[in-house]
């Protein structure tokens, strides 16, 4: 019993996205030099970091690192479209898929094929704002990973990618 106390133990502080851990203080967060220069957020007490580098020819436009009430980081958003005109939110969203995929096959309950013309052909669909969602098959150990496309009629496409605490 001991040794599965401190297996579920080590993976809660290790969980988290690359070097951020969940849990971690906004100050521990600006220390990692993975990104930067950071900028608070007041208006949601977030920090965030432009041109997050995610691996050689793959960047998100920004990294946004939530913090709970105990100022604790509880949620990671990767931004790689934000406002973006069709032709650059359908590229952003095959960056993200393939981002996505390094972590297995993917699944969604909005489309049956997770590829970008699918999910913009959902999107479309849609009336108004619209919004499809997806995610690896197969849970991390370290952090539930779901992505989502969003369109609004007036603002443009938006595609991000999400840490969370496994579930």
């Amino acid at each position: 019993m001991h040794a599965i106390l401190l297996a579920v133990a080590s993976l809660a502080l290790n969980s988290g996205f690359g070097p951020y851990k969940f849990g971690m203080s906004p100050e521990q967060v600006k220390a990692i030099r993975d990104c930067g220069p950071y900028i608070d957020v007041p208006k949601d007490g977030s920090v965030e970091c432009r041109d997050y580098p995610l691996s050689r020819g793959t960047t998100a436009k920004w990294a946004t690192f939530y913090f709970d009430e105990q100022k604790r980081m509880k949620k990671v958003q990767l931004v790689f479209a934000e406002g973006a005109k069709r032709d650059q939110g359908l590229e952003a969203l095959n960056t993200t898929l393939s981002y996505l995929a390094r972590f297995g096959a993917l699944e969604s309950t909005d489309v049956k094929e997770v590829e970008a013309a699918a999910i913009f052909a959902a999107l479309d669909a849609q009336s108004g704002q619209a919004r499809v969602q997806f995610k690896p098959k197969k849970n991390l150990p370290v952090a539930f990973v779901f992505g989502t496309a969003y369109h609004h009629p007036g603002s443009g496409y938006f595609v991000f990618v999400y840490f969370t605490p496994p579930r």
